[in-house]
Parts: structure tokens; sequence; C-alpha cells
């Protein structure tokens, strides 16, 4: 159906992998045009100084992602006991893509061991290239 240009991968773009809330605007108070444009000033300077961009792992930006993960609240007994117990709940992501749902699930499931399935090398290139894909022991592809 012709979906070469859908964009699939959304991901929050943070300074050296770090989440900080202050950065991206959570302030609640109004604040005045001038004391807006000094916060804009400020954020500018200390993004400046800042490295390199990189992708934040602990947030899924897609809500195809979000619907996935609130799946696990319905096998949550079963997750904790396999954790507490010290075994390893395995789990296959078909489809790679960019690695975030995978990556995302590693982060927050210490005790699951995730394969990652992908016929297409480019996007395993891709992943690991932009969007800060890693395997270790616990993640395979």
């Amino acid at each position: 159906y012709g979906t070469e240009g859908l964009v699939q991968s959304e991901a929050l773009l943070t300074r050296d992998g770090l989440f900080d809330k202050s950065v991206y605007g959570t302030e609640k108070k109004k604040a005045s045009s001038s004391s807006k444009s000094k916060r804009r000033g400020a954020l500018k300077r200390n993004n400046e100084s800042s490295g390199k961009m990189k992708v934040y792992h602990g947030y899924l930006a897609s809500s195809y992602h979000t619907a996935i993960i609130s799946g696990f609240s319905l096998i949550s007994s079963y997750l904790e006991s396999v954790a507490s117990s010290g075994n390893r709940v395995k789990a296959v992501v078909i489809g790679l893509g960019a690695g975030l749902l995978t990556m995302f699930l590693h982060g927050c499931m210490q005790s699951m061991q995730i394969e990652g399935v992908e016929l297409d090398p480019v996007m395993l290139n891709l992943a690991r290239d932009y969007f800060g894909f890693t395997e270790d022991k616990r993640m395979k592809v």
C-alpha cells in the first residue's frame, strides 16, 4: 500500500542519554515573555555546552509500543515470581525496527532474556548506529 514513508520509530533525544525533566519545560507557574526568553537563552547555552544527543531508552514515544507494554500488566504476578526466583523470562520481539522496544524492555525488566528477530540487516545497522541499540548477554538479535 505504499508505506515507504511511514514513520514507525519515534524516540526521545537527550544530552548524554540522561533525561532531565527541567530541560523539557515542566515548570507550572506562568512566566512573563521576558522570563521566557531568559529561560530559552539558558536552555540554549546549556544544550550548546552539553554532549552529543542520544536516545533515551527509558521512554516510549510510540503509542503502539506503549500498548504492547500495557499487556505485561496482565502477567505481572508471573513476572514477579520469575524475578524473585532468580530465573529469566524469555521474550521474542519480531521486527526489531530501531530497537526502541527491545531497549526499553531490557532496561526496565532485568529478569527478561530478549531475542529480537529482524530479516533486514540494514535495520539492525540503523538501530545500532542511530538509535543506540546494543546487544549483551540478555539481548540478542
